[in-house]
């Protein structure tokens, strides 16, 4: 069984932030660093930055244990620039030095070449990709439990064209049937290759309200967990919504046509209220999301 506690610790390190640590936009709290400026190929990923041990006898296979949150219920028909279909995944697989956890994760794969600001960032997209793996591994190592632990860490590009490239990622870290998800998003500006965060996508704070609103009506327990101080300390999940809204660090990725929030068990604080994916159709919530998306 896992130590709870020591779990939640380990996924607070969401793949977003450790790649846009290195582009001084950071959308989690708690991270690992990564400076590489380590640049993807066509066809092919060299992002392998301080690669993790040899590969594992095994192939990690999450679908039997937790279901993908892949399939995103707003969508809308895709601009005429829509690239997507250049964008596919390879799958690399590695165990950790002392055998204590492995690691399965995807790198992005361009098929067509496209410019050197995307193929950059899609290079340190890969290489914040396998530092991550390389930190959970050496942790996996510390712990030293019986039980192997993995790490799986899941790709998924939900829009791509003139505007975004916006990229939705799941992490998994198992041991046995006991489960724990992280779920974050990275959007790149394809004109520069810089990286947006969460204010440059929503325009008015009115989003907090929204949020909010959406968790109780997803799952009505949670309205008693919105205002609760554990060991009356820290911030409540309200004040945590806020704060990520201020601070640009909400995790928020977008379709063509609609914007898409994740709050996961991490940001919540416990292992008990699951994971959740709110939808804002643009045709909406027009008054806080910003134009330049969508239009």
């Amino acid at each position: 069984m896992i130590n709870k506690r020591f779990v939640l610790t380990l996924v607070t390190g969401i793949l977003s932030a450790t790649v846009l640590s290195s582009c001084g936009k950071i959308t989690s709290t708690d991270s690992t660093s990564v400076n590489s400026t380590a640049s993807a190929e066509v066809t092919t990923t060299s992002a392998d930055a301080s690669a993790p041990a040899s590969e594992p006898d095994v192939t990690v296979d999450m679908s039997s244990i937790v279901s993908s949150l892949n399939e995103n219920t707003t969508e809308s028909t895709a601009y005429s620039d829509d690239y997507r279909d250049v964008f596919s995944k390879e799958t690399k697989e590695f165990v950790s030095e002392m055998g204590h956890g492995a690691a399965k994760i995807e790198h992005l794969v361009l098929e067509k070449e496209l410019s050197t600001e995307i193929i950059d960032a899609i290079g340190k997209v890969n290489a914040g990709a396998t530092e991550k793996a390389n930190s959970m591994l050496e942790q996996f190592d510390a712990l030293g439990t019986d039980e192997t632990m993995n790490y799986v860490e899941e790709m998924t590009v939900n829009r791509a064209d003139d505007k975004i490239i916006s990229i939705f990622i799941q992490e998994y870290i198992y041991s046995g049937d006991d489960v724990m998800m992280g779920l974050s998003a990275i959007n790149i500006d394809p004109k520069t290759g810089e990286f947006f965060d969460s204010n440059d996508i929503i325009s008015s704070d009115e989003i907090i309200g929204v949020i909010v609103k959406e968790l109780v009506e997803q799952n009505h327990d949670i309205s008693n967990f919105l205002t609760y101080r554990e060991n009356d300390e820290g911030p409540t999940v309200q004040e945590k919504i806020e704060a990520a809204v201020k601070a640009g660090n909400l995790q928020v990725s977008l379709t063509s046509g609609a914007a898409i929030i994740y709050i996961d068990e991490n940001f919540l604080g416990t292992h008990n209220y699951g994971n959740y994916q709110i939808d804002l159709p643009y045709s909406e919530y027009s008054e806080l999301l910003n134009e330049r998306f969508f239009k």
